[in-house]
């Protein structure tokens, strides 16, 4: 199995999503959800060319989507770096 590495930024993403899930929808959905959304990095990770090139966005990057998420991330040597996870409509703001 392939590996990943989650920035500090992509790691702040996920604490923010979470509690945005505790405060809107309890603590059961918002685990679930997590775990959904976790999940989707170890197939990134097995298989990153399967998504979205989005060099108009950043150069070398890919997205994969998950319900109103996407998933930012660049190959490097032996690692998928998971960059950013932000809503969809938010990408402008976090690669300015």
């Amino acid at each position: 199995m392939a590996s990943y590495k989650l920035t500090q930024k992509a790691d702040e993403d996920l604490v923010d999503i979470f509690n945005y899930g505790i405060d809107h929808f309890g603590v059961d959905s918002a685990l679930a959800f997590y775990h959904e959304l976790s999940s989707m990095f170890d197939r990134i990770a097995n298989s990153p060319n399967q998504f979205q090139a989005v060099g108009e966005i950043r150069q070398f990057y890919r997205r994969a989507v998950f319900k109103t998420y996407s998933i930012y991330f660049i190959e490097k040597h032996d690692f998928v770096e998971i960059s950013r996870v932000v809503r969809k409509d938010d990408v402008r703001l976090i690669f300015s």
